[in-house]
């Protein structure tokens, strides 16, 4: 799936959203950043309506007649509520990442750095979880496995400076 192929396919769902929504969505998504959703990232995507509608586990039956319309029904309402939902978090991402970097006192590198702990070019999970602690916040494990989704793209199990300046970096104009 292409740009083009996933706005279109947000219309015809009755999902509007400005190009630059989509675009942020579909980077997010593209682990492999060739403008195309394969069907890996699609499903990575639709996690969430998968795991909800049961759709992935094996020993469900489709049943027949209205059932089964009544679930397709289920699964498109799933599925409209999660693209939304994926939408306006990017959107409210975007935007953080914006009033971020317009903070004078913030330094992207400062900021990685002070939680590298071990000074070893790379952040954990347990290091972030220590460096959290340190200041009096405390993240639930969801918490953590979504900032490593979000910020580690390579999936190695830790977030690299490059990764960690990508994730903060903004990729849409302000007024977009």
């Amino acid at each position: 799936i292409n740009i083009k192929d996933l706005q279109e396919g947000f219309r015809e769902l009755g999902i509007y959203s400005k190009p630059w929504y989509v675009y942020l969505v579909m980077r997010k998504y593209d682990r492999d950043f060739d403008g195309k959703l394969k069907f890996s990232d699609f499903c990575s995507l639709l996690s969430p309506v998968i795991k909800a509608s049961g759709y992935g586990d094996q020993r469900q039956r489709i049943n027949s007649g209205s059932q089964s319309q009544q679930k397709a029904s289920d699964f498109k309402a799933a599925l409209v509520k999660v693209l939304r939902t994926v939408v306006s978090v990017e959107r409210e991402s975007e935007e953080l990442r914006h009033r971020i970097l317009e903070k004078r006192l913030f330094n992207v590198h400062s900021a990685f750095i002070a939680v590298d702990i071990q000074q070893k070019a790379h952040v954990t999970p347990a290091q972030l979880q220590s460096f959290l602690e340190e200041r009096g916040q405390q993240w639930s494990e969801e918490e953590l496995v979504y900032f490593m989704e979000r910020f580690d793209k390579d999936q190695d199990g830790r977030v690299s400076y490059s990764e960690f300046t990508q994730e903060l970096a903004p990729k849409a104009p302000r007024d977009q």
